[in-house]
């Protein structure tokens, strides 16, 4: 296993660097949505044996197709920097948009910085027991 403080791109370079063409192109093929084992191998030029056995007994297959997974999703979710620059660019009018898209990107901003946080005040009273603290009979809480 690569060591985990490895930025992701470091460790698919790692891995793709010790497998074969046709493994390394085996991955990339399985891990498209929508493709199988056997269209996987067959795009490679392997047997579907192969591919089978690669996917149960290769580490070093799986765990590229691991990284190469988890770029795809951390690909498919925007970072809270890249809304807040695409925001920013609404509000600023560099990213086409009317008033009204102006508005909402500069609220959605707003909240992501914490400037709109309703504060409330509390009143009342909390009574803290742990267990070396006895509980009082209140005559009050009793149903009866």
């Amino acid at each position: 296993m690569l060591a985990p403080s490895l930025s992701l791109e470091e460790k698919l370079a790692r891995v793709a660097e010790v497998l074969s063409q046709k493994e390394r192109r085996f991955c990339e093929s399985i891990v498209r949505p929508g493709t199988t084992i056997k269209d996987a191998a067959k795009k490679s030029r392997i047997q579907y044996g192969t591919a089978l056995k690669w996917l149960r007994s290769n580490e070093r297959v799986v765990e590229y197709i691991n990284a190469l997974n988890e770029k795809m999703s951390s690909e498919a979710i925007a970072s809270a920097e890249e809304l807040q620059a695409f925001w920013s660019r609404v509000v600023r009018g560099h990213q086409a948009g009317n008033m009204t898209d102006k508005l909402a990107a500069s609220k959605m901003l707003g909240q992501s910085f914490g400037m709109f946080v309703e504060k409330r005040e509390v009143a009342g009273t909390i009574r803290v027991v742990d267990e070396t603290t006895p509980i009082p009979d209140d005559e009050d809480d009793v149903e009866g």
